[in-house]
């Protein structure tokens, strides 16, 4: 049994997925750039509104990509790694990530064997660019939705990603909306960074542009998470933490959703 360091438990609310990008040229009600059949969200006009002031449509892929693969950060290909250790132990045949930015880790998603791959986030550039990048993926669906304000419409998968999502994104709206869309009998699997001692939140690297994330960046408390997945008929299937170079520390949860929940 892993035991934890209390923490901060706030909450934050920073938008972390939903686009109504005039610079697109019209308004998403969904961009899903493959198999876009179904609304992806239920939306109001004063949030979308709102949601154009979110710092991450603000931010070059590049910068963050840059930041996280920093000599001072190095998380880039731990949480490549992390994703590939949560499809190696689900073996799923359908996934979605939220907050997939670039695709990072994507390539461990075997389209052979995966017959849906679900990506969702708040910037259509980045989601420009895993199409780009991952344009051989014949089983690739995008959604430009803000998961902390929305309430999602998308089919159900077998496993649900989110890799320091929640930091972001907080505990409300976008924890049910990464519960709804586990499928009955699926999996959730989460990484979360614990807390550090003397370590900014948000790490100073040469990409100042990062920064501007810190003001919404609250860690979440793991035992308490742990209480809300178990509410919700969430167990616990596997841990394991994975020590960075830099001092910090990541945390993987794969959770078992009930077989009887709702779909």
């Amino acid at each position: 049994m892993l035991s934890w360091p209390r923490q901060d438990t706030t909450s934050c609310s920073l938008k972390t997925s939903m686009c109504d990008c005039s610079t697109l040229g019209s308004r998403l009600e969904i961009a899903c750039l493959f198999h876009a059949d179904v609304p992806a969200l239920e939306s109001d006009h004063e949030t979308r509104l709102d949601t154009m002031s979110d710092p991450w449509l603000s931010i070059p892929l590049a910068d963050y990509e840059g930041h996280m693969g920093a000599d001072n950060v190095q998380q880039l290909s731990a949480l490549s790694g992390l994703f590939k250790r949560a499809l190696d132990v689900c073996l799923p045949d359908s996934v979605a990530i939220l907050g997939i930015a670039g695709g990072n880790g994507l390539e461990h998603a075997n389209p052979a064997t995966i017959k849906r791959i679900v990506g969702l986030d708040i910037n259509p550039g980045y989601l420009d660019e895993v199409r780009r990048r991952f344009v051989t993926h014949p089983n690739l669906e995008l959604h430009c939705v803000d998961l902390s304000h929305e309430k999602l419409r998308v089919a159900p998968v077998a496993l649900v990603h989110a890799a320091l999502f929640f930091e972001h994104a907080g505990l409300g709206r976008a924890l049910d909306n990464a519960l709804s869309l586990v499928t009955r009998g699926g999996t959730l699997s989460v990484v979360l960074q614990l807390p550090g001692r003397d370590q900014q939140n948000v790490t100073t690297t040469s990409y100042p542009s990062m920064q501007t994330l810190a003001r919404n960046f609250s860690l979440v408390d793991v035992p308490r998470f742990r209480a809300l997945l178990e509410k919700q008929g969430f167990r616990l299937l596997n841990e394991e933490l994975r020590p960075m170079p830099t001092g910090k520390m990541l945390w993987l949860g794969i959770f078992s959703a009930s077989p009887l929940g709702p779909e």
